[in-house]
């Protein structure tokens, strides 16, 4: 449903990726020695949205090719962000990004 898997030595590191089950809502929490990872996904018709909680000492790595991205832009916060690579780093902190999806 959502893969989150640690990339370095106390979930300091964590990669996070979009799995199309078929679901159109799909959330959950990754409990870590730095604290709870929360996770939520949405598809609605025309686009994805996530919401992901990064706990203090931790970095995600939000795999962009997962979510099936059409453009090279998308939205994280509020604000209009370009997808330079494949995957963007997310400090700790509270993220709501919409990824268009036609």
């Amino acid at each position: 449903l959502f893969r989150s898997w640690p990339t370095a030595p106390g979930m300091s590191l964590v990669d996070i990726r979009y799995c199309d089950c078929g679901l159109k809502k799909v959330s959950g929490a990754v409990p870590t020695p730095r604290g709870v990872i929360e996770l939520a996904w949405e598809r609605r018709p025309n686009a994805l949205r996530l919401h992901l909680v990064v706990p203090d000492g931790t970095i995600a790595v939000l795999d962009l090719n997962s979510v099936g991205l059409k453009a090279d832009k998308f939205r994280l916060n509020g604000k209009v962000c370009s997808a330079i690579g494949p995957s963007i780093e997310l400090s700790p902190g509270d993220y709501r990004a919409q990824f268009s999806t036609v």
